[in-house]
């Protein structure tokens, strides 16, 4: 992910093993990678990166009823950590 130049969505919700290490590591990653716009996780969401980055700038974003687990949860907080607009974020 980190040198990635084409991959504009990922979906990896169907692989239970990901864990904190996993997550944790695909957060760096994405740190980087700005060509990646829509990753999926859990099941009933694909979270809209440049919007939790701070690259699509909104000050509300509303996830809550999206079942979102401990990864998605690893993967938000490092991406809103550099997100200056964001005022609030519902889970």
């Amino acid at each position: 992910l980190r040198v990635n130049e084409v991959l504009t969505s990922l979906d990896v919700s169907n692989n239970n093993e990901i864990g904190s290490t996993g997550a944790t590591a695909i957060a760096d990653a994405l740190k980087g990678n700005a060509v990646l716009t829509k990753l999926k996780l859990d099941d009933l969401c694909h979270l809209d990166l440049p919007k939790l980055r701070g690259t699509d700038p909104v000050e509300s974003i509303n996830l809550s009823g999206k079942a979102l687990g401990p990864a998605s949860a690893i993967v938000i907080a490092s991406l809103i950590a550099g997100n200056g607009v964001l005022k609030t974020l519902n889970l």
